[in-house]
């Protein structure tokens, strides 16, 4: 996606519709803590 990351599809998508889950995976080992912010938790 050449003008948006994953995190910016997420809001776009809740934005649309609240009730949508998104779930994050990745291949790579990630830092918790500093995902967090980012993530909307509900």
């Amino acid at each position: 996606m050449p003008r948006m990351n994953g995190f910016g599809l997420s809001q776009r998508v809740v934005d649309i519709d609240t009730n949508t889950r998104v779930c994050f995976m990745s291949s790579a080992e990630v830092n918790i803590e500093a995902l967090h912010p980012k993530c909307i938790l509900k």
